[in-house]
């Protein structure tokens, strides 16, 4: 990781700048698909928030993990960063972020909290934000982004705030200590609009590509299907019909004879049974 000159001084003013990125989520509302694994440009998303902190400067970067940790994991692990878990990410919201927290060193001067479903965000984004930090005004500990009076993320604090929410009751995190301490938080207003985009539904990746012209998509996986009562060439086109509703880029083989099903998309295989379940075709993943 690089390294950043605090208010523009020399290396005796060093800032060092550690980062938590939180990844730990379910990812209900997108069908329990990791988001962090959606690609934009053919990088996973997490990849890329690796690279954006990497390429801001960020001297340490702690990545939490729960929910789907086995997928996540393999992409960060060629990334000089360290990797906790969250082994219960839904019984409280703040412990993946103070289990990052408490894994960073302790020679800090501040922290990054990151999220892994906002796509947009890079190197230039994480810089502005540790600039703004830099030039915050005397007595604050904390810097929001503010984009239209709406608050937005990454958000960076000092290190003595990492020290508070750790010494704290377990509920306590970033947004709590801000609502007991508002003097005490920058809403730095900007004009960025990237600061206020993320991703929790299908109909948001819609809408970022409508809005932006930025296409996420989920990685392509091969997987065969076996499928009963495909035995014409019009099962064959009511079954590819169906997957191609749901991903036009899909690629689709079919093998009448022994009744299997090819399919390489990044669409989920429940989707896909569902479709086909539509269509009057019962399948089951291929042994």
């Amino acid at each position: 990781m690089g390294c950043l000159l605090k208010g523009g001084g020399g290396l005796h003013n060093r800032l060092v700048v550690g980062a938590v990125l939180l990844a730990a989520g379910a990812a209900s509302r997108m069908g329990h698909r990791p988001k962090g694994l959606l690609e934009l440009g053919g990088v996973p998303l997490i990849r890329r928030h690796l690279v954006a902190l990497s390429g801001a400067g960020v001297d340490e970067v702690v990545v939490v993990l729960g929910h789907h940790a086995g997928q996540m994991r393999p992409l960060v692990e060629s990334f000089p960063v360290t990797v906790v878990e969250n082994p219960q990410p839904d019984v409280d919201q703040n412990a993946s972020l103070r289990r990052g927290l408490a894994a960073l060193s302790a020679k800090l001067d501040a922290v990054v909290i990151a999220l892994v479903d906002q796509p947009l965000i890079g190197a230039a984004d994480v810089q502005e934000l540790i600039g703004s930090y830099k030039k915050r005004p005397e007595g604050t500990e904390v810097v929001q982004p503010s984009v239209d009076g709406q608050p937005g993320n990454p958000v960076i604090f000092s290190a003595a705030v990492r020290d508070a929410i750790l010494e704290g009751e377990a509920r306590l995190g970033c947004r709590q200590w801000q609502q007991a301490n508002p003097h005490r938080v920058y809403r730095w207003p900007t004009g960025n609009s990237r600061y206020r985009i993320d991703v929790d539904t299908e109909d948001d990746i819609e809408e970022l590509a409508r809005r932006t012209g930025h296409r996420l998509r989920w990685p392509v996986v091969s997987r065969e299907f076996s499928v009963s009562d495909m035995h014409c060439a019009q099962c064959e086109r009511a079954v590819v019909g169906a997957i191609r509703r749901l991903d036009p880029l899909a690629q689709v083989e079919v093998d009448l004879a022994a009744q299997r099903l090819r399919v390489a998309s990044g669409v989920d295989a429940r989707v896909i049974l569902d479709a086909l379940l539509d269509e009057g075709f019962v399948a089951q993943p291929a042994p």
